[in-house]
């Protein structure tokens, strides 16, 4: 038969035992919340990459019809330009 003291440091010793287990879990869930966080942010960088990105395609867009517009205008004006030649 045990002790009352054997039975005292059991208790005891499954007492530290569930602390040390909730302190490792509290410290997974901290750690979980961080890379949650560290997730949202990730995507949140990503969307603006994405909208610069889309930005920078329209830019793109109306430079090369510009470009299309203005060698247009340039055809035009060498014609205008060949029937006033002497």
């Amino acid at each position: 038969l045990l002790s009352t003291n054997e039975i005292a440091d059991q208790i005891k010793t499954m007492v530290e035992t569930a602390n040390g287990m909730s302190k490792g879990a509290n410290e997974v869930s901290i750690s979980v919340g961080q890379i949650a966080m560290t997730a949202q942010n990730n995507a949140t960088s990503t969307q603006n990459v994405a909208a610069s990105a889309e930005e920078q395609l329209a830019s793109i867009e109306e430079i090369s019809s510009a470009a299309g517009t203005l060698s247009q205008m340039a055809e035009e004006l060498q014609g205008l330009i060949e029937r006033f030649k002497v």
